[in-house]
């Protein structure tokens, strides 16, 4: 049984690879040159591979008719062709439908439970109601699913079936200047490791806010394997940082390490509200990821914690750190790696127009009575091993791609 009941039983063919391959190829040979074509072929037939290292009219023709049968499958009437032609189409921009909205050709409108597509820009035609809708739209699916994600190229977190997803299959592209690049597009470059030699450590980019103004955020590293997302699919490949202070604040409300970073108020109230000031574009690229920090008394043990967002480490602004705790909290971002002459000026930031000093996530390790706060930045950018953590510095935050 074969095409089109069944798909044909190609013969996998092989190379002689034998010195007896060889010779019974020339027995072969020799019969057909002496005119024996059945004493040949009943030869070929006898060989275990004998028929995998021949290529005759009959396996050759077998593959044009399969050939042939593919291209006339596409080009008959109803077949491949007509569909993608008629029914595949590039949707955009869905929404309910609005009779205030100007909508172009490829957007997507929701009315009455069915889905139309525009097929002329139009505002104020009803699809499926208006007597001249079909001029201006055409019904592209019947019965709206109980849920309707917007047009992404992920599929969406927690789809079940009966829910509509639309894939974004528009080419992504990337601008050899880091800063030039959307936020799907510098998340598409990591992930799939096609990032351009232009994008160097140090480079910058405006992370927008959804009010309206931005943020100048730093290219800190581009190594894989950093930190580990906290969904289980692996490792991050890129880390930015706030160019300068965000904010001011205490990290904890009382003048407490206890816990350390991951029970910190820091942690928990701020980074949070930090993160929800980002606009959705920049949300969506950020991953969460385990961070570690000390617990605070002086002790050396290590936690770790989950993080949209959080304050650098002593240990990943400062090279060749070996204190016991500190150097477990991380390591050195590329950015922060020199030694030389001015190593500290790179680390420090600016707050309202001068500069500022800022918090580490690691608690204080003094061994001294009320050494109970955490380490920071001197506006000058040098370390300083405590401050009491209900005092408002400044903050300076850490996102991962």
């Amino acid at each position: 049984m074969a095409f089109p009941l069944d798909v044909d039983p190609f013969l996998q063919a092989v190379d002689p690879s034998t010195a007896q391959d060889i010779a019974n190829i020339k027995a072969y040979q020799s019969r057909v040159e002496s005119g024996d074509f059945s004493g040949a072929k009943n030869f070929l037939m006898s060989l275990s591979n004998g028929v995998q290292m021949s290529l005759n009219a009959g396996r050759y023709n077998q593959v044009i008719d399969a050939i042939i049968a593919i291209e006339q499958f596409y080009l008959g009437l109803g077949g491949v062709r007509e569909f993608i032609q008629n029914n595949v189409s590039a949707y955009t921009n869905y929404k309910q439908w609005d009779n205030t909205y100007t909508y172009s050709v490829g957007n997507i409108a929701g009315n009455n439970s069915n889905w139309y597509s525009c097929i002329q820009e139009n505002k104020g035609i009803q699809p499926g109601v208006s007597s001249d809708w079909e001029t201006y739209w055409q019904l592209i699916l019947e019965q709206q699913p109980a849920v309707q994600y917007p047009i992404q190229r992920t599929q969406p977190t927690g789809q079940i079936i009966g829910d509509l997803w639309l894939k974004d299959m528009t080419p992504i592209t990337i601008d050899p200047v880091l800063g030039n690049n959307t936020p799907e597009a510098i998340k598409y470059a990591f992930d799939n490791n096609v990032v351009p030699s232009t994008w160097n450590v140090g480079d910058t980019i405006k992370i927008q806010l959804n009010d309206g103004t931005e943020e100048v955020f730093v290219l800190y590293d581009k190594q894989r394997g950093r930190y580990e997302k906290t969904d289980g699919s692996g490792s991050t490949n890129a880390v930015l940082g706030s160019q300068n202070i965000i904010m001011s604040a205490p990290m904890n409300t009382t003048s407490t390490n206890v816990g350390g970073w991951a029970q910190s108020n820091m942690k928990t109230v701020t980074m949070n509200d930090i993160y929800n000031k980002f606009a959705d574009d920049w949300k969506s690229i950020v991953s969460k990821v385990k961070v570690a920090s000390t617990v605070g008394g002086q002790s050396t043990a290590i936690s770790y914690s989950d993080n949209m967002c959080f304050v650098p480490a002593y240990a990943e602004f400062v090279p060749n750190v070996t204190t016991d705790g500190y150097k477990d909290e991380g390591t050195v971002f590329d950015y922060f790696a020199s030694t030389g002459t001015g190593a500290d000026t790179r680390r420090a930031k600016t707050f309202n127009g001068r500069t500022y000093a800022y918090w580490y996530r690691s608690p204080s390790l003094r061994q001294s009575a009320g050494s109970v706060g955490f380490s920071f930045v001197l506006p000058d950018g040098a370390f300083e091993p405590t401050e009491p953590a209900s005092n408002p510095l400044g903050v300076a935050v850490v996102i991962t791609i």
